[in-house]
């Protein structure tokens, strides 16, 4: 009984021994993960993927639908032929309005895409809709039945449609040399150029200590007309001080769309 049950247990160890001294698999055997030269594990790219995106020229406010293009390459990455696909492109507005017809555009195509074939699509088509100042982004996707491997069906891609007009900000009040007091109420004022499209940010800053900063409003709505002005009752809680300015912008801290007070006022104690 004991001899079977030790020779048993030197069958096992045998056993263990000769797989943990096995030679590694040859290369290329099933078991083993695919590795590019170096070592490094290859990307594997879908057979239908989206390229690349790319814009002809600058958007503006008030351009024509059509007039400026993106570029969109759809590129055959398998071994086969692909045919019988769809792409379709969605258009968002992160700010902004998307023009008419623009939302959503999918179209099927029965060509034969051979192995590395591209197909080049021209978006938007154009239309009499016009363009509105904005930060806007497209989604391209393409679809598949025949698709083994969809990892890279889809691309976003991001531009901005900027103002006609060049924009630009100015702060009109308090700009200098007054005596504002604690617990009144005071007009904050400002003018602005070109069509923003934006509400704007005001803090009170102390020139002689940056890190002294009272945000006012976050999103103070912009004005009409070039003009634009938000009520403001001062704190009692801000500090006494004589070198106080107005700053203004938008939250995208835009170089041409920040101004500050032209000098320092001061805010006080009212003294009844």
């Amino acid at each position: 009984m004991k001899k079977n049950v030790i020779l048993a247990i030197l069958c096992i160890l045998l056993f263990a021994f000769s797989v943990l001294a096995a030679p590694p698999p040859p290369a290329g055997s099933s078991n083993q993960v695919p590795t590019a030269s170096g070592g490094a594990v290859p990307v594997l790219k879908s057979d239908l993927s989206v390229d690349s995106i790319s814009l002809n020229k600058p958007i503006k406010e008030g351009d024509t639908v059509g007039g400026s293009t993106a570029a969109i390459k759809v590129k055959n990455f398998g071994p086969g032929s692909a045919h019988d696909f769809t792409v379709k492109i969605t258009c968002t507005a992160i700010r902004g309005i998307v023009p008419s017809g623009l939302a959503v555009i999918e179209k099927k195509y029965t060509q034969v895409l051979s192995a590395n074939g591209q197909l080049d699509i021209t978006w938007p088509p154009t239309s009499g809709a016009k363009w509105g100042v904005g930060d806007y982004r497209i989604l391209v996707e393409v679809k598949s039945d025949r698709d083994k491997n969809p990892q890279n069906n889809a691309k976003y891609f991001a531009f901005k449609v900027a103002p006609a007009v060049p924009t630009a900000i100015k702060v009109t009040s308090p700009n200098g040399g007054e005596v504002l007091y604690k617990g009144k109420t005071y007009n904050v004022t400002w003018t602005y150029t070109g069509n923003p499209n934006v509400p704007v940010k005001i803090a009170l800053v102390a020139s002689n200590n940056l890190s002294n900063v009272y945000v006012i409003s976050e999103n103070a709505p912009l004005g009409q007309n070039g003009s634009g002005s938000f009520s403001w009752k001062v704190s009692s809680s801000i500090e006494r001080r004589n070198d106080y300015k107005i700053w203004i912008g938008n939250g995208s801290y835009t170089a041409d769309f920040i101004d500050t007070s032209d000098n320092n006022f001061t805010v006080s104690e009212f003294v009844y």
